[in-house]
């Protein structure tokens, strides 16, 4: 029997663990990571294409296009850190990067030079090797460890701040490399198979972000601090130092600021279209901006607008989690909810979200009635009927059942199942009379899955338990468990039957970590 194939249709998000997480790809296209993915979109006509990395890998860490627009570099977190350089006209995986000289699991910063022939990567902890590759042949050109002396592995990498934050080539000489990080801003120029440091002026120790080369000036470096300073370098020589009085041939002058959202959050990511036209900005709380690159005092908030279908933001914890889904049966719509206590309905045809409405409290699941007309949700206090209207979700009727993690409307809509602690129990849409009480689980329940006739259900839970429960007597008819295994999620087939083990795959189907 061949084995069916996930194909992604389009991805609602944004990841913002790494830094620079959004790139111009030509004037029209953006790329940016989303899950285990990278998506290339379409700002005119608002498609999305995806390059899926490699398999086994823990998470993309950097991304980097080069300044052809051909190519574009991706890093992923793995047992030795590695870079796949991808084509974004065939979207199809050119070279792998790898090296036994880096001995780091990520690669935080990466860049290819402006002729394209050499890419720059950054490694992480322990070592954070600076590695000069000549991407083309797959081969490192120079190497060089920039961990402080005196670390060890364990003290780098428990360190929240990064020893090194970035690096990039200059603009006009590729044998010119600039690293910033924590209490240090570098320069190197490669010789022959090596990187030799440049003399460099004495700077006070702080915390060196970023960093970006000065197009108009081809030797000077701008470099941000964490405490808010702009610092010009003219290649290893420190020019500005804001806090001392300095000609006005050598001073930044400051334009403008723009607060593109009202909530507190970091910009993630900034980039700049080729023709110097918009620039997109990525936020951590998962949004993605664009607005005019211009100057004029006349600039209008208007003019900042959402790039893609605005997503759910962090919550109170700073956690970004969508703890909730369910997909409506008669209508192309998903619901979902997150720990920013938002419910959000989504038209996926459309690729928008037709709903929105901001709770009080944290929703902790949720379930579409075949209709798409109701939802239920389940808040802290208690579990919610709610309606679905053109602009707004309005409840309508309460159940005292705490933190409700699982909720499921039946396949005809006329019943739904809530999980009440170790206790399934059974409602009837109609009257909100409890129908059935469904008891046997010792531990969470953290599934429930109707049957095709709405005779029965099927429930998973932590304790290593799958049971068939039949509603009619409210009690087990089937069962299949494994204690010390948690089952996340279970579904059936049409049948809904369990037979004894060993199960057919295609009959039932386990989630389980």
């Amino acid at each position: 029997m061949s084995s069916a194939t996930l194909v992604h249709r389009h991805v609602f998000g944004l990841k913002t663990t790494n830094a620079n997480n959004v790139v111009y790809v030509d004037d029209q296209l953006v790329a940016y990571p989303a899950g285990h993915s990278i998506v290339v979109y379409g700002i005119d006509d608002k498609k999305q294409k995806f390059i899926t990395c490699t398999e086994n890998t823990e998470g993309i860490t950097s991304i980097s296009v080069c300044a052809s627009r051909r190519f574009i570099a991706i890093a992923e977190k793995s047992e030795r850190g590695v870079v796949s350089i991808y084509d974004l006209k065939t979207l199809k995986k050119r070279k792998v990067l790898t090296t036994s000289d880096c001995l780091s699991k990520t690669y935080v910063s990466m860049e290819f030079s402006t002729d394209n022939q050499l890419l720059l990567t950054q490694g992480g902890a322990p070592d954070w090797a600076l590695v000069c590759w000549n991407w083309s042949k797959g081969k490192p050109v120079a190497t060089i460890k920039l961990a402080p002396a005196g670390t060890t592995s364990s003290s780098t990498s428990s360190s929240n701040n990064n020893v090194v934050t970035q690096c990039s080539f200059s603009n006009v000489d590729p044998s010119i490399v600039c690293c910033t990080g924590l209490n240090m801003i570098k320069f190197f120029r490669i010789v022959d198979t090596a990187f030799r440091p440049m003399p460099s002026s004495r700077v006070d120790a702080q915390n060196f972000l970023c960093h970006a080369w000065l197009k108009q000036k081809e030797d000077e470096v701008v470099v941000g601090t964490a405490t808010g300073d702009l610092l010009l370098f003219r290649v290893s020589l420190f020019v500005v130092n804001p806090d001392r009085n300095t000609p006005p041939a050598d001073t930044l002058t400051f334009t403008k600021s723009l607060k593109i959202e009202s909530m507190p959050s970091r910009v993630t990511g900034l980039t700049v279209s080729p023709n110097e036209e918009t620039i997109v900005a990525a936020v951590s709380s998962s949004q993605l901006y664009m607005f005019p690159y211009q100057t004029k005092e006349s600039f209008k908030t208007e003019e900042i607008e959402f790039l893609v279908t605005p997503f759910h933001r962090p919550g109170e914890s700073g956690q970004l989690h969508v703890t909730g889904m369910d997909v409506c049966v008669r209508k192309p719509t998903i619901v979902t909810c997150g720990l920013d206590k938002s419910v959000r309905v989504w038209n996926y045809i459309d690729r928008t979200c037709e709903v929105h409405k901001q709770f009080t409290e944290e929703a902790h699941s949720v379930s579409m009635h075949p209709s798409g007309l109701q939802i239920l949700v389940g808040f802290a206090d208690k579990l919610r009927l709610m309606n679905v209207l053109m602009d707004d979700i309005r409840p309508y009727k309460e159940f005292t059942i705490k933190a409700c993690r699982e909720c499921q409307f039946s396949t005809g809509g006329h019943l739904f199942a809530a999980v009440n602690g170790n206790t399934i129990q059974v409602f009837s849409m109609n009257t909100c009379d409890l129908v059935a009480n469904l008891r046997g689980h010792n531990g969470k329940v953290r599934s429930i899955y109707w049957n095709y006739d709405d005779s029965g259900l099927i429930s998973a839970g932590m304790d290593g338990a799958v049971y068939q429960w039949d509603l009619d007597e409210s009690k087990r008819e089937g069962e299949f468990v494994q204690k010390g295994v948690p089952y996340y999620s279970a579904v059936c087939n049409r049948e809904g039957i369990i037979p004894p083990p060993p199960l057919p795959l295609s009959l039932l189907c386990l989630c389980l970590k």
